[in-house]
């Protein structure tokens, strides 16, 4: 039976085709994600590695073995086949869902997963085994049909003999010769992110006409890589076989150049073109399928004068009906006369994000916790070969070391040769020395001006700052053609930062250019003034996609000294935007300053904005600057020094709203408010009576807070045109004063009335403030589900903002108790969670956003019973607010919680304790919250008398009020005294008209709570009990 062997491998071939090339490509496609996901596996690689071989060991048989027969298969076959597929696929879920875990949670289960890998690839193996039973039955039946049915058998297998004894008389070495030639480059050992390109070369070379398939890009975007990771796809090798040839362009200066390196690869040589060329034509001709790869075809092509003459080769190679041609060439114009397949691919971009960071994390095998691998990235905009280089950088040098270095060498640092594949600045010069950039003198001019900016720009804006440049639009549409910058989805010309950062650092713009390009950035910011702060919607829309590049032109100047006074002033200009809308760059203003402090004596008065946006920026961040007062002092001084009545009626109002005792404070709002009225600046009255209404408010003098916060309300509305923000934020703290005076609706309409003004302008800040007060509002009033929408929609507009964690954990707070209150406890859990993050985040100085965190476990813990755990958390939270006295009113809510948690502890006399010092500290100051300490009073107090006394006196504040939830237990608690009374009906009454409160309000938890005291009473036939509704 051996010497049938040829035939028996020709009978499995056809069995093993199923007619259907996407069952092959299947096999193909997932031992290839396969291979992908076991070579980023962090733990048991050598495992996973090991199971990734035999899959791909398996799938190379099967696609050996496939034929361009498409005879049927029996049904045994199909299942087997069917069958290992399916198994493929659950090793690839397995390896995928490893690779998605963290190094950690890796480590922690690797004996596990070292069992799942072993027992993954046994059952690939008894799979495979199965096929290859089934495939043998069928091979013996049709091999018996065909020895009695084929008369040339015989003969076919006196030809068998005859070419394996050929093929045995070859040397070794001769034979080494003979493949020599036809040896194309290995395939790529990283492969990533191009998954979708590749499949799409494929489909267009795989199919029975000739491909023509053009791989294009700018430089360093892997074009070489993804061809010569196509011509080693098992699928290629299927259908053409050892007739794959992948000819480099780079020496071809010419078309005739590139005819006779085609030539030379097939064993030709002419002087004579036109005899090269037939000669060509006819030896591939009878060459079968072929597959030729011109690999950077713009090396021939580029030269305008020489163009024709490199499409005359491809159009010969075009019209060979045996041929399928692929080039790769930079830029994004095709070569004509010749068709190209389509669909025709667009040239190719930038790796995705989590692509770049497999490719970097694979080659570098730094761990996947490394927190400067993103920003580094970022620096290289996911060029493929800048990540491969600074990956191979990588293996031998931290990554917080390569983002310090790249500061100083940028792209020069990635590189490991002089060739275009192992070289940055190699592939970049070689786009920039291409003959169509020297065809357009003024391309590169244009480049270098739109390297300043990050961010690019619209076409309409480069024509407005290009003054001088002849052919703009020819410049950028050679820019375009070359891949040297890209048109992003909203129509912004962008030049990828690699790029960008070799332009300025090797053809840095001339100083005419430059300064066109600065004065129009620093002219926008100054229209941010011209409106006014905050901006409107309309302003915030056109400066956002603006901001980095300002940034960006800015760092420029500062970092060389350059246009000093122009990007100090514009420093100071964002920093308002920050303080006004939270959009800006906070860690540029601490530069600006320095820079300024170099030349004060002439730069004394950006000092001072500098100085005065510094201090507004670090307070709303929740930063711990050394010395907050002293940077408004110093600016308040040189505002005095330059005559800035402006700027010392700024410093002071915001040093008397924080930082003066309030006797001073008084003193010195009266004589700000002097000056400004002195100038007619109503607006900046307001301003001061806001800040000295924060001063009231800090020293918990609610009656004068509320007055001056009324007043500053007036005066900005006088000024013609108010500040919507200042405005807004004026009716938050009014609405909170209001609420503590028992208007609980009124206070609820302020805050209703004040979002709405604080989106107008979008800021962002204000509306997360304002939707904060109004969550607590109604989680008082037993309102859970719609304030935990509230603390939503808070935490989404402190996102916004940006650089206001603090604001943002806080409002992850309000969200925690609204969710408990609604008997959410999983949600609970997360938004935990995520205020844990927001501390982290904001460090131990942070010590508000640790005490609440503190307060919130400790009520998760009452949530679930763990009394001990709850009482313990929140003693911790009030010690942490009794550090300073300004958290007092803090310190005294988490008192409350802890009350309630002493109180089903059993614990009553400590509760009635903590009751009494909440309510007296409230006494007069918030009825709201003293009502409230109160009813939890009653809940403890050993004297029926005395509980009965107080819930006589807080039923009627809270129904006032609306604080359902509290009003529904006190009612409770006074059911439970008539029944200790003898007195049943009114035990029954109360307690049922609890139950309503409690089930007006969605609160589960009471309305169970009177469900079980309802069924204890001895008449509860008379109260049937309802069903639990949501």
């Amino acid at each position: 039976m051996a010497q049938n062997a040829p035939f028996v491998l020709e009978a499995i071939a056809n069995l093993v085709n199923i007619g259907s090339q996407e069952f092959a490509a299947a096999l193909i496609t997932t031992a290839s994600h396969i291979s992908q996901f076991a070579a980023n596996v962090r733990v048991n690689k050598a495992n996973a590695l090991a199971l990734a071989r035999s899959v791909q060991d398996y799938v190379d048989v099967l696609s050996d073995s496939t034929s361009d027969a498409a005879l049927g298969v029996s049904p045994d076959i199909a299942h087997a086949l069917q069958e290992f597929l399916a198994r493929l696929v659950t090793v690839q879920d397995e390896l995928q869902r490893r690779v998605e875990r963290s190094y950690l949670s890796q480590l922690l289960q690797q004996e596990r997963d070292a069992r799942v890998l072993k027992q993954l690839q046994n059952d690939v193996k008894t799979a495979f085994e199965v096929f290859r039973l089934s495939a043998r039955i069928e091979s013996e039946r049709v091999l018996s049909a065909a020895e009695t049915q084929d008369p040339l058998w015989r003969a076919r297998l006196a030809l068998d003999a005859q070419e394996q004894d050929l093929k045995s008389r070859i040397e070794p070495d001769t034979a080494q010769e003979i493949y020599k030639t036809l040896r194309i480059p290995p395939r790529p050992s990283h492969f990533f992110g191009r998954g979708d390109e590749a499949q799409a070369v494929l489909r267009g070379i795989l199919v029975d006409h000739p491909a023509h398939v053009g791989i294009l890009g700018g430089p360093g975007m892997g074009k070489t890589t993804l061809a010569l990771n196509v011509l080693h796809d098992p699928q290629v090798k299927k259908r053409f076989g050892i007739n794959v040839f992948f000819i480099p362009c780079d020496s071809a200066e010419n078309g005739s150049d590139l005819l006779a390196i085609v030539g030379h690869t097939f064993g030709m040589a002419d002087a004579n073109r036109g005899s090269l060329q037939r000669r060509l034509v006819a030896a591939l001709k009878d060459k079968g399928d072929l597959l030729i790869v011109l690999d950077n075809f713009e090396s021939a092509w580029d030269a305008q004068e020489y163009r024709s003459l490199a499409e005359d080769v491809l159009s010969v190679l075009g019209e060979l009906s045996n041929v399928a041609l692929i080039i790769t060439m930079r830029g994004a114009e095709r070569p004509q006369r010749i068709a190209w397949t389509k669909p025709i691919m667009p040239p190719l971009q930038p790796l995705e994000e989590i692509a770049a960071k497999h490719v970097f994390y694979a080659i570098s095998d730094v761990p996947d916790s490394e927190t400067h691998v993103e920003p580094l990235l970022k620096k290289l905009d996911n060029i493929p070969l800048a990540v491969v280089l600074m990956a191979s950088l990588a293996q031998f040098e931290s990554c917080e070391s390569l983002v310090s270095r790249w500061e100083d060498t940028k792209t020069s640092m990635l590189t490991r040769g002089e060739h275009r594949l192992s070289s940055l600045d190699v592939s970049i010069s070689i786009s920039l020395d291409a003959q169509r950039m020297k065809n357009v003198p003024s391309a590169l001019r244009v480049l270098g001006l739109l390297s300043f900016l990050p961010d690019g720009a619209m076409d309409t804006d480069v024509q407005l700052w290009v003054k001088g440049i002849p052919n703009l639009s020819r410049a950028l549409s050679t820019l375009l053609q070359n891949t040297l910058v890209t048109r992003s989805p909203d129509q912004r010309i962008q030049v990828l930062a690699p790029i960008r950062e070799y332009m300025l650092q090797n053809h840095p713009p001339d100083d005419n250019d430059r300064e066109m390009v600065f004065s129009h950035y620093f002219l926008l910011t100054e229209q941010l003034v011209e409106v006014g702060m905050p901006s409107t919607t309309t302003v915030i829309a056109a400066i956002s996609p603006e901001l980095e590049n300002i940034e960006a032109i800015i760092r420029y100047c500062l970092i060389r000294q350059l246009y000093l006074r122009p990007a100090l002033a514009a420093t100071a200009r964002l920093g308002r935007l920050m303080i006004s809308v939270g959009m800006g760059p906070a860690d540029l203003i601490p530069v600006a300053i320095e820079a300024a402090r170099r030349r004060q004596s002439e730069l004394g008065d950006l000092l001072a904005d500098l100085l005065y946006v510094r201090y507004g920026t670090t307070i709303q961040a929740g930063a711990v600057d050394a010395n907050p007062q002293a940077l408004l002092e110093e600016a308040r001084d040189l505002y005095a020094k330059a005559g800035n009545t402006n700027g010392i009626i700024d410093a002071n109002r915001i040093l008397l709203s924080a930082h003066l005792p309030l006797d001073r404070a008084i003193v010195i709002a009266e004589k700000m408010s002097v000056l400004a009225i002195g100038k007619n600046d109503l607006k900046r009255k307001g301003q001061v009576e806001f800040a000295l209404a924060s001063r009231y408010s800090r020293a918990l003098m609610k009656v004068e807070s509320k007055e001056w916060y009324l007043r500053a309300i007036d005066s900005l509305k006088a000024t013609g045109t108010p500040e919507p923000h200042l405005i807004g934020f004026c009716l938050t703290y009014v609405s909170d004063i209001t609420v503590s005076e028992g208007d609980v609706v009124g206070g609820i309409a302020m805050l209703k009335e004040a979002i709405p003004l604080l989106r107008q302008v979008n800021y962002h800040v204000g509306v997360g403030s304002a939707e904060h007060g109004l969550c607590l509002v109604l989680l008082d009033q037993g309102h859970a589900i719609e304030a935990a929408e509230h603390a939503t929609l808070a935490i989404a507009a402190q996102r916004q903002a940006r650089h206001h964690s603090h604001y943002e954990g806080l409002a992850w707070f309000a969200l925690i108790q609204a969710q408990l209150a609604a008997s959410n406890l999983p949600g609970a859990m997360k938004s935990f969670e995520e205020l844990s993050t927001v501390v982290r985040r904001c460090g131990d100085s942070w010590v508000h956003g640790r005490a609440r965190q503190m307060q919130a476990r400790g009520e998760i813990a009452m949530y679930r019973g763990d009394l001990e755990e709850a009482v313990m958390a929140l003693q911790t939270s009030v010690e942490l607010f009794s550090g300073n006295p300004e958290f007092q009113e803090y310190r005294i809510g988490v008192m409350m919680s802890l009350a309630e948690a002493a109180r089903q502890r059993g614990d009553c006399a400590y509760a009635a304790q903590l009751f009494v010092v909440c309510a007296s500290f409230y006494r007069t100051a918030d009825k709201a919250f003293s009502a409230r300490a109160l009813a939890g009073l009653a809940r403890v107090v050993d004297e029926q008398e005395v509980s009965e006394l107080l819930v006589r006196a807080t039923a009627q504040p809270l129904l006032r009020m609306g604080y359902e939830r509290e009003l529904g237990h006190i009612l409770l608690h006074s059911a439970r005294l008539a029944k200790a009374a003898q007195r049943p009906e009114l035990a029954l009454h109360r307690a049922g008209s609890a139950r309503g409160r409690f089930k007006g309000v969605e609160d589960e938890r009471g309305f169970k709570l009177a469900e079980e005291f309802l069924e204890s009473l001895s008449t509860a036939a008379h109260a049937p009990t309802e069903e639990w509704e949501t």
